[in-house]
């Protein structure tokens, strides 16, 4: 079911722990000492796209195994409607004077209790722009309806793991920051900390999902 998105997953993962390796021996020359830090800062590049290809993905697959499925729409969440409506949704969000109270009838026409739901589009993410923290997870949830929390209670210091790699992937990748400046405030202990909180964060990501899928969390119950 998630199949292909774990092993894709655990690939990117993968990536960034063979990066952290590299730098991971503590060398007294200058030269290796900002090759680390240039590698270390490189690791929150990779450890972010794993988190984001994660859960972009999850979502993704989500949308297609309900694609797949006959649904009516009032059987469904209506949480979900926004996903299912989404360009209605658009149309109402940019229509001029002269078409909003038009656009209003077409779409609330079709909210009967009959109605079968037409295709999700896949690529949607429901949620804004911005690197992925509490507040993005927080509207993926609310938008599924997922039932499991969206933090484990025991490992609940993912927040702040989630805040600290968002900030360091972007100065990177904005250029605000060089990746060394980034690397060379870390020690290979904060680095392999963090990915262990990552890793197991994006495996319960899938978790989550599954269990979504596998108890048909989506339907009104």
């Amino acid at each position: 079911m998630f199949t292909e998105v774990s092993l894709s997953s655990t690939k990117r993962l993968l990536e960034a722990k063979r990066l952290m390796e590299l730098c991971s021996n503590d060398k007294f020359d200058e030269e290796q000492a900002t090759t680390d830090s240039v590698l270390k800062g490189v690791v929150y590049v990779l450890l972010y796209g794993a988190l984001e290809f994660t859960i972009t993905h999850c979502v993704s697959r989500t949308i297609e195994i309900l694609n797949d499925k006959t649904l009516n729409l009032y059987e469904v969440l209506p949480s979900l409607w926004g996903l299912i409506y989404d360009s209605a949704c658009k149309r109402i969000e940019t229509a001029g004077t002269n078409k909003k109270w038009e656009n209003r009838y077409k779409l609330f026409k079709e909210l009967t209790k009959d109605k079968v739901i037409e295709q999700i589009e896949s690529t949607l993410f429901p949620s804004s722009n911005g690197n992925i923290k509490e507040q993005q997870l927080d509207r993926v949830w609310k938008t599924f309806g997922l039932k499991a929390p969206m933090f484990e209670p025991e490992h609940m210091s993912v927040k702040q793991c989630l805040l600290e790699l968002a900030e360091g992937r972007m100065a990177i990748a904005h250029g605000r920051e060089c990746a060394s400046q980034v690397g060379s405030l870390k020690t290979a202990g904060d680095l392999e900390g963090l990915y262990d909180s990552i890793s197991r964060y994006c495996s319960y990501l899938i978790e989550c999902f599954t269990q979504y899928i596998n108890q048909e969390e989506y339907l009104q119950k």
